[in-house]
Order: structure tokens, then sequence, then C-alpha cells
């Protein structure tokens, strides 16, 4: 086996073991941007979304999520502090969920857990229906 064929695969293993789970094909419900939140919730402030099994909040509701920024110590944000964002990277995300919503594209919550108990989310990703 091939250094490059072994690092990739120690690089798999190690993406794995970081999330614990996505929520795959829903979609994003609703969103509520908080930037001048910050109890708990980061420097920042935070985002709230909600998902659900079909386009625009139809089917069942899978979750509610929160994105929280640098210095977050709330239960409902995630423990892993390299997905705590910074105020631009706040900025860019919140632009990033607008998108979500406004195209009604199905959803990927890829999660890892919180500072509380239960799984949080590290970042979203969009697929075509």
């Amino acid at each position: 086996m091939t250094r490059k064929r072994r690092l990739v695969g120690a690089l798999a293993f190690a993406g794995a073991s970081l999330f614990s789970q996505a929520a795959l094909a829903d979609y994003l419900c609703e969103a509520d941007f908080y930037p001048n939140e910050t109890l708990g919730f980061g420097n920042s402030g935070r985002i709230r979304f909600t998902t659900s099994s079909g386009p625009n909040c139809s089917g069942t509701f899978t979750g509610v999520w929160y994105f929280c920024t640098t210095g977050a110590t709330a239960s409902q944000c995630i423990a892993n502090t390299a997905f705590h964002y910074t105020a631009s990277e706040f900025l860019a995300l919140v632009t990033h969920v607008r998108e979500g919503l406004t195209w009604g594209l199905r959803t990927s919550v890829f999660m890892s857990a919180c500072i509380g108990a239960g799984s949080c989310a590290a970042y979203i990703s969009y697929s075509a229906n």
C-alpha cells in the first residue's frame, strides 16, 4: 500500500469520526438570525434553523439546529470549537442559509456532539432535488 493511500484512508476515518451522522434529504423550513444575541451563543450571535422532510415546511418536522459563533458556551452549540464561526464566517453562513431557503434545496446537516447533550449542527450542504 502506498503512503498516499494510507493517508487518504486515515483522513477518511478521521473525518467519519468527527461527525456522528447527517440528516440527509431534509429541507430548510425556517431560519432566524440573531447577530446581537451573545448570551452563551458566542461573541457574534447565532443562527437558529429548522428542517422538515419535505420542501416548504411540508412533511415531518425533523429538527431545530443552531450555528454558534466564537466563544459559545450554550448547550445547543456544537462542542467542537472549530465550528464556532467568526463574525465574517457568520455573515457568509447567513447568506448560505438564505440561499438554501430561497431555492428550496435538499439539505444535509452534518452533526457532532453538543456542549450539552445530543447532536448539533457543524455545517450544512445542499444537493439538487
